[in-house]
């Protein structure tokens, strides 16, 4: 067989065995460019992995999350519902009462200012 024709041979893949007396094991030769397709498999299917498992990280976490922004808006509307209530039962009276003080003391004021004059 010519150097070149082997050289060939050894550039694609191929079998070569070598006999060690009782034992006989087969050499596989393989090229770079063998090497250059397996690594781009291999990287391949290592960054699927990576993405699937980020991919299950970020929606557990928007679980989590969305979870957590329904109780607050949850207890948004609690307060909102106690501070309206508050304003409704509480100040408008107090409001109220606080006017008619007000102005029964400014009445008292103007009657005065007409006795002492």
């Amino acid at each position: 067989m010519p150097a070149n024709e082997l050289h060939t041979l050894y550039k694609v893949a191929i079998s070569d065995t070598i006999d060690l007396g009782v034992i006989e094991v087969e050499v596989l030769l393989m090229s770079i460019d063998w090497f250059r397709d397996l690594v781009i498999c291999i990287s391949g299917l290592m960054a699927t992995v990576v993405l699937v498992f980020i991919a299950v990280l970020l929606y557990s976490l928007y679980r989590r999350t969305r979870s957590i922004l329904d109780s607050i808006k949850a207890t948004t509307a609690t307060v909102q519902g106690i501070s309206s209530y508050v304003g409704n039962e509480v100040a408008k009276p107090l409001i109220q009462v606080v006017a008619l003080v007000q102005g029964i003391r400014q009445g008292i004021d103007t009657i005065n200012k007409f006795f002492k004059k």
